[in-house]
C-alpha cells in the first residue's frame, strides 16, 4: 500500500500546532504495516516533497519527534486543492498498480470547496483527514466522507500522537491476509502459488 502524507506548513501552523504535527507525522512509520510505501509533502502555497519515489518505514529518518520536518517551519498560505493536485499526480506516477490512501493533516479552511473535493476525488483513493486546532473547516469532513475515508478532528492541546495511535492502524492494515487457494493456481506472471512469498 502507498500512504501519501501532506502536511499543512502554512503560517497558521506556527507554534504548537507545528510541532505537534511533525510529532503526529514522525509517529506514523513505525504504527504501519512494514511493506507499507510512504509519501510525504509538505505544503503551503507550494508543495515540497521529501523525496523522488515513496520510501519505506525503515528508509524514512523524521529525526526525534519529527525534528528533521520541525525544523523546515510553517510559512505562507493554505492551499490544500493544489496539494491535492499535486499528491495526485504522484500517485497515478508511482502507485498505479498497488492500493494508496491520501493523509492531509491540517488545521486550514477550504475556501473553494467545490474545486477541493474535485482535488480529492482525483486522487482515486480514500482522503483521510487530521485536523488539528479550531480553524477547521467542515469541508474537510465533506471531502473525507466524499472518498470513503475517515476525518479526525481536534481541538487545540489535544494529543496528536495519540490520534496517530488510534487513526494508524486503519491505513497500515493489509487488504487481505491468510489467503490460502487450493493447488494449481498461478500469479498473473505464471509463478505456481506455492512459490510466492
Amino acid at each position: 500500500r502507498g500512504i501519501y502524507f501532506l502536511l499543512d506548513r502554512a503560517g497558521s501552523m506556527r507554534g504548537d500546532n507545528w510541532r505537534g504535527a511533525c510529532k503526529a507525522l514522525a509517529a506514523f512509520p513505525s504504527k504501519l504495516h512494514p511493506a507499507a510505501r510512504l509519501w510525504r509533502s509538505l505544503f503551503s502555497t507550494e508543495v515540497r516533497d521529501y523525496a523522488e519515489t515513496p520510501l519505506t518505514a525503515s528508509e524514512i529518518d523524521f529525526g526525534p519527534d519529527g525534528e528533521n520536518i520541525h525544523r523546515v517551519g510553517a510559512d505562507g498560505g493554505t492551499s490544500i486543492q493544489k496539494a491535492l493536485e499535486h499528491v495526485a499526480a504522484k500517485i497515478k506516477i508511482h502507485s498505479s498498480l498497488r492500493n494508496a490512501v491520501v493523509v492531509l493533516i491540517t488545521d486550514g479552511q477550504v475556501g473553494n470547496e467545490s474545486e477541493t473535493l474535485q482535488a480529492a476525488k482525483a486522487c482515486g483513493c480514500p482522503v483521510h483527514v487530521l485536523g488539528i486546532a479550531m480553524g477547521v473547516s467542515d469541508s474537510l469532513g465533506a471531502l473525507a466522507h466524499e472518498t470513503s475515508a475517515r476525518a479526525v478532528f481536534l481541538s487545540p492541546g489535544e494529543d496528536l500522537v495519540g490520534a496517530v495511535e488510534r487513526f494508524a492502524p486503519v491505513l497500515g492494515k493489509p487488504l487481505v491476509e491468510g489467503l490460502q487457494l487450493s493447488p494449481g493456481w498461478h500469479s498473473v506472471d505464471g509463478k505456481p502459488l506455492n512459490d510466492l512469498d
